[in-house]
């Protein structure tokens, strides 16, 4: 046996051992990558400046959207029998010169916008006589409709119909009275919110959008107007 040599194979550095040159040249200068920015994972101040922008911007239009969708809402329909009523919203003659509705007719039925809480409501027919007045607070929130029918004769009633549409036809009914009439005691109502069709009948159909976990029904009301008496309005 001679001795002074490192064994074959034996215990000098090699390659990716302890103490030795790593392989593929490992502890050499890092090399960045051509075309890589350095510090690119930092985002720009102009960029947090936009997103900060954005996000004001966005809550800013949120609210305007809400506050005009949450005012209350008001329909007048003229159906004394005559043309000209003219009715003024403190003061302003907001709805002048409607003609008779004789039947429901939507063209027919005006619409305004109010800022929510107390408002003087006035009703005069084409000489300038007043009809009615009266003060009124109105509600403001999403939905928030009224209808008016100044000095509406005792014959012409306002009903809400609902309707229900199903996927399965065979399914158990959930609408028990398809006609409700407004007071009839009333010339203005605060309508449920709720309302999908305006002087109009409901269609005969609509597409139902359904889940698994649910039945599939879907409910729809529209504001009718006919006679009190009318056959076609009772349940």
């Amino acid at each position: 046996m001679q001795g002074g040599g490192p064994p074959p194979g034996g215990f000098g550095a090699q390659p990716g051992a302890f103490g030795g040159p790593p392989p593929g040249g490992f502890g050499g200068p890092a090399q960045v990558p051509v075309g890589t920015p350095v510090g690119s994972g930092k985002s720009s101040p102009l960029k947090v400046i936009g997103i900060a922008v954005g996000a004001v911007l966005a809550v800013v239009l949120l609210g305007v959207v809400y506050f005009f969708a949450s005012r209350p809402t008001l329909r007048i329909v003229n159906t004394t029998g005559t043309d000209g009523i003219t009715v003024s919203v403190d003061g302003e003659p907001l709805a002048p010169s409607l003609k008779n509705a004789a039947k429901e007719n939507e063209s027919l039925v005006k619409v305004l916008t109010l800022s929510s809480g107390a408002h003087k409501i006035e009703a005069k027919d084409a000489t300038g006589k007043v009809l009615e007045t009266f003060n009124l607070d109105f509600e403001s929130g999403l939905g928030s409709n009224y209808l008016y029918a100044p000095a509406r004769p005792k014959g012409v009633c306002f009903f809400v119909q609902t309707d229900e549409y199903k996927t399965n036809a065979t399914a158990a009914d959930t609408v028990t009275d398809r006609f409700k009439a407004l007071e009839q005691d009333r010339t203005i109502w605060k309508m449920p919110a709720s309302i999908d069709y305006w002087f109009q009948d409901s269609p005969e159909s609509v597409t139902i959008k359904t889940k698994k976990s649910s039945s599939g029904n879907v409910i729809k009301r529209s504001l009718r107007q006919a006679a009190c008496d009318d056959p076609e309005f009772s349940n």
